[in-house]
């Protein structure tokens, strides 16, 4: 009683003191009030983002004992599907899922088969690839890749898997494949078409670039005084060295050959009329400027069944082993533990 006596006569009729010390308890509890609010917010920001990856990272399928992202899924229908399709179909979203769970059940038995592909096999799948286009030169075969939108590392992986899953098909069904003279010849006369050598058309450019000049015109003032250059018999492969951006600009804008049906239908109207050694007119590009000189044409040319032999036992042994596969590839996935998540 007399303690709190003496407080009270010490305190009353006075205000509370707000010195120093009150000020910084006050602003201790104001700073932990913050902190704990900040801790709680990084807490559940931490939360949701964890929460968003797993649901952008989500398992949508189980194959035995590996399993299939939707990051996977998304990569692989970025790779199949043409540009402007729409990612979030559901049934294009399942078809793909099932391409990826089928490339995993081979590549499981590519690994207990311990199948091999080496270097040269891939070089030699390259080599056709680039024989096929008529892609002559380093060069004409990085403008197709740049096309195409792939690197040349891609192209190689992608050809070494497929060589790994046919060379694993034809182990378990084409060992068993023979085909007798009948067959042979008897494809031959139902598909001479396809024993044609193609029509098409040996190609070169120059291209000239809109941002290598003050303006388009004056880009396309530039591309006009090479095409009258070349029509006063200047030469077209010195031409398009010193003035080409094109790829191709170093093999003298060497492009290879294109059948008919490779060429953009808009660019023919004007390689129509020409004849091998002359140029087009200038065309419009999307980035600037060129024109394309008409080397050569290739007239169709049909393959006498002596000729096409062997091409054809590989296009019947193909087609007997893919009608197969399927039958094969079904077995396999019965056999094996498959859930779909999507």
């Amino acid at each position: 009683m007399l303690i709190s006596g003496r407080f009270q006569q010490a305190t009353w009729g006075r205000r509370r003191p707000a010195g120093p010390s009150f000020l910084r308890s006050r602003r201790k509890r104001m700073i932990l009030s913050v902190r704990s609010l900040s801790a709680a917010f990084l807490l559940l920001w931490g939360s949701l983002v964890a929460v968003q990856a797993e649901v952008t990272n989500r398992i949508v399928a189980v194959i035995n004992n590996e399993i299939i992202t939707w990051l996977e899924l998304e990569k692989k229908m970025g790779e199949l599907l043409p540009p402007g399709t729409p990612p979030n179909n559901p049934e294009i979203q399942k078809q793909v899922l099932f391409q990826l769970v089928d490339e995993k059940l081979l590549g499981t038995q590519i690994r207990k088969l311990n199948l091999q592909v080496g270097k040269e096999e891939i070089d030699q799948a390259l080599s056709r690839i680039q024989q096929d286009q008529g892609l002559k030169s380093p060069e004409a075969f990085a403008a197709a890749l740049a096309r195409e939108g792939i690197s040349e590392e891609t192209l190689r992986a992608r050809l070494k898997d497929q060589i790994l899953r046919f060379r694993l098909i034809s182990r378990e069904i084409g060992s068993k494949l023979i085909f007798s003279e009948e067959q042979i010849n008897a494809y031959y006369q139902k598909n001479k078409s396809k024993f044609e050598s193609a029509e098409g058309l040996h190609l070169a450019q120059i291209t000239v670039l809109n941002s290598d000049y003050p303006s388009p015109e004056a880009a396309k003032a530039k591309i006009e005084e090479i095409s009258v250059l070349l029509r006063q018999g200047e030469s077209f492969d010195l031409l398009a060295k010193k003035f080409s951006r094109d790829p191709s600009a170093s093999q003298g804008g060497d492009l290879g050959f294109f059948s008919l049906e490779e060429i953009d239908p808009l660019l023919m109207p004007a390689l129509s009329p020409l004849k091998p050694g002359e140029t087009s007119p200038v065309q419009s590009l999307p980035e600037g400027w060129r024109v394309v000189k008409l080397v050569n044409r290739a007239t169709t040319k049909t393959l006498s069944p002596k000729e096409a032999r062997e091409k054809i036992i590989e296009m019947l042994y193909q087609e007997e082993v893919e009608a197969r596969a399927g039958q094969w590839l079904l077995k396999l996935r019965e056999r094996s533990s498959i859930q779909i998540l999507l």
